[in-house]
């Protein structure tokens, strides 16, 4: 519900920037005023552009190859729109660049696929002076957070500053054009990842404390581990790593995979992953896994093991 009215406020937001931005633009729409005797002509073969015409409709499609099998392809709905004004006249001309792309994503990662729209984007850029031979474009582009799924955008609102110098070699008939474009995030969820070693609640270190300074780890039976890492996609639990000399390797459980329930108990989360796992004992004790692997349901029985023997303990002297 949360994500539904946070779309609905972006979007909002995305409308009422476009319609300005429009409304802005609209000084392009007026004729100029017919010319006195004292005014200048108009130069020979330069005529004054009708700013209703420059508009262009694409499609394009984007693919991509990411590692562990994942992949991504994006059809981008793409509406450019160049406005022109006084562009007949000497030391007049300016203009506006405008574009908008709606992007439909499709995103495969482990064995889960999602489809719908992605991060919307809408560009402004200002010409101060449209010149026979060299112009500069300045402005932004803005990345609203539209898409309907977390893998499908970056859930936030991004800033990108564009500078976009532009010249024209008549002799040669060529057209050199320089893009730069910074991405700035403003607001919306941090894609930051902090690799940390441990975290504990500090609520919960008093009472562990002193065995973690006498022993390095709480002094009780040791929790089951099964040798693999995961991550939570979409209320799923989806493998993202398998250590080598692990459970999970010898069960050969692969990248990708989805944990659907340990002893028989659907899970939905990290967390509900975690604590029925623990629930079943001791390190040694056997969890019966159900897990599906590219279109495949089946059952498997993985033989824990105490995490810390793999760890490499340190010499005695």
């Amino acid at each position: 519900m949360e994500l539904a009215r946070a779309t609905c406020v972006w979007t909002l937001l995305f409308l009422i920037l476009l319609v300005a931005t429009l409304a802005a633009s609209g000084f392009a729409q007026a004729t100029l005023p017919p010319q006195d005797e004292a005014s200048p002509p108009t130069p020979k073969g330069i005529e004054e552009e009708d700013p209703t015409k420059p508009v262009a409709f694409s499609i394009r499609d984007e693919y991509r190859n990411s590692k562990d099998g994942a992949w991504s392809n994006t059809a981008i709905f793409r509406i450019d729109r160049l406005v022109l004004k006084n562009f007949g006249i000497k030391g007049g001309g300016k203009g506006l660049i405008l574009r908008f792309d709606a992007p439909f994503n499709t995103v495969h990662r482990g064995a889960i696929t999602k489809n719908g729209l992605g991060d919307l984007y809408f560009q402004g850029l200002y010409i101060p002076r449209v010149g026979l031979k060299r112009l500069v474009a300045v402005g932004t582009g803005i990345v609203f957070p539209t898409a309907t799924s977390d893998i499908l955008g970056r859930g936030k609102l991004i800033l990108a500053p564009t500078i976009i110098p532009v010249w024209y070699f008549s002799h040669r008939e060529r057209l050199f054009v320089l893009r730069t474009q910074n991405y700035v995030s403003v607001a919306g969820k941090s894609g930051q990842t902090r690799h940390l070693n441990m975290i504990v609640p500090i609520d919960l270190l008093k009472p562990v404390l002193d065995d973690i300074r006498k022993f390095g780890r709480v002094n009780k039976p040791a929790r089951p581990w099964l040798g693999m890492f995961s991550t939570e996609i979409d209320n799923r639990v989806v493998v993202v790593g398998i250590a080598g000399k692990g459970p999970a390797a010898r069960a050969e459980l692969k990248t990708g995979d989805v944990i659907l329930a340990v002893d028989g108990d659907k899970i939905t989360s990290q967390t509900g992953f975690y604590r029925k796992l623990w629930s079943l004992g001791a390190a040694g004790v056997d969890v019966p896994l159900t897990v599906y692997h590219e279109g495949v349901t089946f059952d498997v029985v993985l033989s824990s093991i105490d995490r810390a023997k793999l760890l490499k303990a340190p010499r005695l002297h």
